[in-house]
């Protein structure tokens, strides 16, 4: 018989496990990486869809991505049936990934008609396939993502899995930058569908090696369907009322959403970059995002030390994204391509400070917010951070329109004029460096959870028997 007093037993993982839950790392940020490089090029440059309705269909995917992310996180928070059998988050996790694999192919296989006569045909295929890739995505994702605060509760399990998963997580987004510039051939759409394929077949592989890692811990169960005994039933939107109240999560919200903004748009302009402004084949993308990633590599075990002798994550993710900052405004006016090439590795060594810290720092929040609220929610914390997410890919898809809108660029065609180059070359560096700056002056101003608060925290979860 489960009482009051039921408290959560302090379980350890095996590195396996810890490996295991970071291929799903590779997954996430591969097939995400994809979205962002390829989508908004292949339908407005290769299936020839006008600049803003691109942008119009794209804002439309992340605005119900947003909303969506949101409500799959409050109904995936509810116990079911299948919990106790099956688990928390597994169920979601297992069911959700074949069909949204199948979307994201259709996304890439839109119905041949002239885009300049029937434009609306394209359009509205656009938004159904990547609306619906979006809710398969969310149910699989948003519910991995909310399994590590719950599954890896110590701060030493979290910082070694958090370490596995920079690795992972980055190696998933190397995968999604050079894959498809392997196979894509500028003007020729079909190159794309194949390159769907393979993503697919890639994302399958390593899902299947994720799933004992992704398992829900038994006991872990047990506790959460006693609390849900204990604990009246609210709605989402006293929910949401009641963890935004809480500034740590909301500077953290937006300093996140300022670092995606970056991230997508800055992703987004590589292919863009190559054809007009290097006027080079999309092959050379690999070389590029070679050292961009080399740059991650090499920084992130000196990352990982730095913040295990200092314990001070808030800093390591501030040194990040300044770093980040400064490479990107320089990229805008880079001199030469070699020069261009030293500037991508230094800002994969800033990638990887602040994108190590990501997880930590937000299972740190989810803690304060369990001590807040009593209530474990996860998911719903979970579903707000894919709202700020995909809040950026709104920004993102508006910032490339009406840049290529109001700089000139010609849909379509394989040269452009001089004012549409100086625009590509604003929003790959200049322009989402300001967005970042602003989240990290926010960021350094307002969060407050220290290596001190952060102990009492723990011990605060351990007497409410979370």
């Amino acid at each position: 018989e489960i009482n009051d007093t039921l408290e959560v037993p302090e379980i350890h993982h095996s590195k396996k496990i810890m490996i295991s839950y970071s291929f799903g790392m590779v997954v996430t940020e591969f097939i995400g990486t994809v979205i962002i490089m390829v989508l908004f090029i292949y339908y407005e440059t290769e299936i020839g869809l006008s600049s803003l309705l691109t942008g119009l269909g794209l804002a439309i995917f992340a605005i119900w991505d947003a909303f969506n992310d949101t409500i799959v996180g409050y109904i995936s928070d509810r116990p079911y049936r299948f919990t106790k059998k099956w688990g928390r988050r597994f169920p979601w996790i297992i069911g959700a990934f074949i069909p949204m694999l199948i979307c994201f192919l259709l996304i890439f296989n839109p119905p041949k008609v002239d885009p300049q006569e029937n434009p609306w045909i394209i359009f509205m295929w656009l938004v159904i396939t990547t609306c619906l890739f979006d809710t398969f995505e969310s149910m699989a994702f948003m519910n991995f993502f909310s399994l590590f605060p719950d599954k890896f509760r110590s701060d030493s399990e979290r910082l070694k899995v958090a370490g596995f998963g920079a690795y992972f997580g980055f190696f998933g987004i190397l995968l999604g930058m050079l894959i498809p510039p392997m196979i894509i051939v500028f003007g020729r759409s079909e190159t794309y569908f194949l390159m769907a394929i393979l993503v697919v077949v890639i994302c399958l592989v390593f899902w299947v090696i994720s799933i004992p890692g992704v398992r829900d811990d038994k006991e872990v169960v047990e506790c959460f369907l006693a609390k849900c005994e204990e604990t009246e039933s609210s709605s989402v939107f006293k929910d949401l009322s009641n963890v935004l109240k809480q500034k740590n999560l909301r500077t953290y919200m937006f300093v996140y959403f300022l670092f995606f903004v970056l991230m997508s748009t800055m992703g987004a302009s590589f292919f863009y970059y190559v054809r007009y402004v290097l006027k080079a084949d999309a092959s050379l993308i690999v070389l590029i995002m070679g050292l961009y990633f080399l740059g991650v590599l090499v920084a992130t075990p000196l990352w990982l030390i730095y913040v295990k002798k200092r314990r001070d994550k808030k800093q390591v993710m501030i040194l990040g994204g300044v770093i980040m900052v400064i490479t990107a405004i320089l990229i805008t006016f880079v001199p030469n391509f070699e020069f261009l090439l030293i500037i991508v590795f230094i800002h994969g060594m800033g990638l990887g400070g602040f994108s190590l810290m990501i997880n930590p720092v937000f299972g740190d929040i989810i803690d304060e917010s369990v001590i807040q609220t009593e209530k474990r929610r996860e998911g719903l914390l979970g579903g707000l951070r894919f709202f700020v997410t995909n809040l950026a890919r709104v920004v993102q898809a508006l910032i490339l329109a009406f840049v290529h809108e109001l700089t000139g660029f010609k849909e379509g065609s394989d040269t452009q004029p001089a004012s549409a180059i100086f625009g590509i070359q604003l929003h790959i560096g200049l322009i989402p460096a300001i967005f970042l700056l602003i989240g990290l002056l926010t960021f350094w101003k307002l969060y407050d959870i220290t290596p001190n608060k952060l102990e009492q925290n723990k011990l605060k979860l351990k007497q409410l028997g979370f």
